[in-house]
């Protein structure tokens, strides 16, 4: 947590978040520090045009905002809070904080093909070595790599300036025409980037009402038809196929997600639509997706 000093006579300061920060369920708060505060006195912060309120007790007033985030895992996400003094921090929504991993797959000319959580101010570099060129990068939150052309790639957290043993011998897989991009988060709160072929897409209309109308002519005859209301569902199937099984464990963490974001939009996955399937050559995984346009 950080300090913000508000007056030094008397001392009146607020504890916030870091800069960066990771927060499981509902554990992110605000704390106000006012000596001089009745207990009773009502305390009031805004963060992001929501506005929180809390009472002084001993003279601190504690506010938890994150119960809208409860088990809701997404990327970085930045937000002000005014409380005498403004600032910005980022939460990265995770459900835990656990080591980093690296990736189970890369993709070939990928604008953008992994995104990490920060997990400290001594976090060592993610490193890759291709065909005999490397690379290195310091702020893993982004890392763009375009127009790798191969089979596998060394990657390891690090130093460049040789490659360890415990470097990861990690797949380069292709992007196709008409490849649909998914993001999704791991359970610790780490972001994860695959493209899916479109498979299928299949409509159905759900009735919501029905009723009968009435209608009533000059000569007092009448005359009556049902009418029915409702909504159409798109169901895109999404696939990869020749998966092998460290891959499929990765990949199938998106069945137990309620929303990924697809080409830079929220989509919602059908409970329980997941497959997965596989032999001796390689596994296959396909999921459904709700009103992927």
């Amino acid at each position: 947590m950080r300090t913000v000093t508000i007056t030094t006579s008397p001392v009146e300061f607020w504890l916030v978040p870091e800069l960066d920060t990771i927060y499981p369920a509902f554990d992110l708060f605000f704390q106000h520090h006012r000596p001089a505060a009745a207990n009773g006195t009502v305390d009031t912060l805004i963060v992001s045009g929501v506005t929180y309120k809390s009472v002084f007790y001993g003279g601190i007033a504690k506010f938890y905002i994150g119960e809208n985030l409860k088990f809701n895992a997404s990327r970085k996400t930045a937000y002000t809070a005014n409380f005498g003094a403004r600032l910005t921090f980022n939460v990265w929504h995770g459900v835990s904080q656990q080591a980093r991993s690296l990736p189970e797959v890369l993709f070939s000319g990928a604008d953008s093909f992994i995104s990490m959580i920060p997990v400290a101010a001594n976090q060592k570099p993610f490193c890759l070595d291709f065909s005999g060129s490397r690379f290195e990068f310091v702020d893993i939150t982004d890392i763009e790599i375009t127009d790798l052309v191969g089979d596998f790639a060394s990657v390891w957290l690090g130093e460049s300036d040789e490659i360890p043993s415990t470097a990861k011998n990690i797949r380069i897989l292709p992007v196709c025409s008409g490849d649909v991009k998914v993001s999704f988060i791991l359970q610790n709160g780490e972001e994860r980037t695959w493209f899916l072929h479109v498979k299928r897409k299949t409509a159905t209309f759900t009735e919501l009402t029905k009723y009968e109308k009435t209608i009533t002519f000059s000569n007092n005859d009448t005359t009556s038809f049902p009418i029915s209301d409702g909504e159409n569902e798109i169901l895109t199937t999404l696939f990869i196929s020749g998966l092998r099984k460290n891959e499929l464990d990765e990949i199938s963490q998106l069945a137990v997600s309620r929303y990924v974001e697809i080409n830079n939009r929220r989509g919602e996955i059908v409970r329980r639509s997941a497959v997965i399937s596989g032999n001796s050559s390689g596994g296959t995984f396909s999921i459904d997706v709700k009103n992927l346009l």
